[in-house]
């Protein structure tokens, strides 16, 4: 359960070019992070998240900190 945090970037395709949010990883199941967001921005499912939100996003949207680990 204390697994280490990781840190990564969600990343968010929209009209208007590529949105990166940092974001804190917490925890994860077998198709989603459940991350801490960096700031607010439209999530994935279209809802907003404000930033310090915990919230689930699907895995193929967030790319990982290339830090040693995995």
């Amino acid at each position: 359960m204390n697994e280490p945090r990781r840190t990564g970037v969600l990343c968010l395709d929209g009209w208007a070019g590529r949105v990166e949010v940092p974001v804190t990883i917490i925890g994860e199941t077998p198709k989603r992070y459940r991350v801490v967001l960096g700031r607010d921005c439209r999530l994935p499912s279209k809802r907003w998240g404000k930033a310090g939100e915990t919230v689930l996003v699907p895995k193929y949207a967030v790319r990982l900190d290339d830090n040693g680990e995995r």
